[in-house]
């Protein structure tokens, strides 16, 4: 499919369309009981990745933290993904999804997806990809389990982070669109609502999946 360079605020206005009116941080005191402002948050750098090993593969990404939220905020997470090719912090620049995250108190999350280097795939190797079911490049070659990844991701944002575990998002791009609605159908569990672009749905319905709220958008020369 062809994949032209989305619009600034594009991924940003979808979420906010899709989720408004729940994404909004709870009214949790920002200060302490007895007014003095909490300790911020000692190891984190949004300019850093964040990597561990996962299935013996090196997997990274990378967090954003409003200056508002503190460790008694009770704030949604977005979980942005790139497409095929693309990168964590290339996404993150182009649709400034921050901003939306320093409006309303969310967490963002930008994971990276997997490439191998030298893969002779035909079509999609050596590009990070996700593994979203029937698609893409190296990720789908090697089996990468991505829901997995993606699962332990928001954890380990949960267990660092004031997150609110009931207001847990995933917004992607491409590649990174099918991806978010396949954890829209193997991770319902944990995914309150799903709002992505220019994607599909690449696998059939999994056991265990209950409904959730999934806006797909896409433009007229989508292929």
């Amino acid at each position: 499919m062809p994949q032209g360079k989305p619009r600034t605020f594009a991924l940003s206005v979808v979420v906010l369309m899709c989720l408004q009116g729940c994404l909004f941080a709870s009214d949790d005191a920002l200060d302490g009981e007895d007014g003095q402002e909490l300790t911020p948050f000692p190891d984190y750098n949004p300019e850093e990745y964040e990597c561990f090993l996962h299935n013996n593969w090196e997997r990274c990404y990378i967090t954003y933290v409003p200056e508002s939220v503190t460790g008694s905020s009770n704030a949604p997470l977005i979980v942005e993904l790139h497409g095929w090719a693309g990168s964590a912090f290339e996404t993150r620049a182009l649709t400034d999804v921050t901003l939306l995250a320093d409006e309303v108190g969310a967490i963002v999350v930008h994971a990276e997806g997997i490439i191998v280097n030298n893969t002779t795939l035909d079509m999609g190797g050596n590009e990070e990809s996700w593994n979203a079911g029937y698609c893409c490049g190296d990720a789908l070659a090697y089996e990468i389990d991505d829901v997995d990844y993606l699962r332990k991701v928001i954890a380990k944002t949960v267990e660092d982070y004031p997150v609110d575990e009931q207001r847990i998002y995933i917004t992607g791009w491409s590649n990174g669109c099918m991806m978010a609605q396949r954890m829209a159908l193997q991770a319902s569990d944990l995914i309150a609502a799903v709002a992505c672009t220019s994607g599909y749905l690449s696998i059939h319905e999994s056991e265990g999946y209950s409904p959730i709220p999934v806006m797909e958008i896409h433009g007229f020369i989508d292929e």
